[in-house]
């Protein structure tokens, strides 16, 4: 089992973990550790993520199944995750 406390700091292991997923299989994941929301109003695949200890993340899930995942230790670079399309 898989525990998020901080994507920012796990965000290479949640990577490899999700990796082939659907877009709904990860978001219901990631809603059991904290609060998931769509955040910029013209984009619908932009998110925010705030885990149970107040920490906050965003990332982004493309209209091609790739989940973006941001890591400040790449500086602005994003970790791309393949997600599979959806049934």
């Amino acid at each position: 089992m898989f525990v998020l406390i901080d994507l920012n700091t796990q965000a290479v292991a949640v990577a490899k973990y999700v990796q082939g997923w659907r877009k709904q299989q990860f978001l219901s994941w990631i809603s059991q550790f904290g609060e998931v929301r769509k955040y910029n109003p013209y984009n619908n695949e932009n998110y925010l993520f705030t885990s149970v200890c107040g920490l906050h993340t965003t990332f982004s899930i493309t209209e091609n199944n790739k989940l973006l995942l941001d890591h400040p230790k790449l500086g602005q670079r994003q970790i791309k995750v393949e997600l599979s399309a959806e049934d």
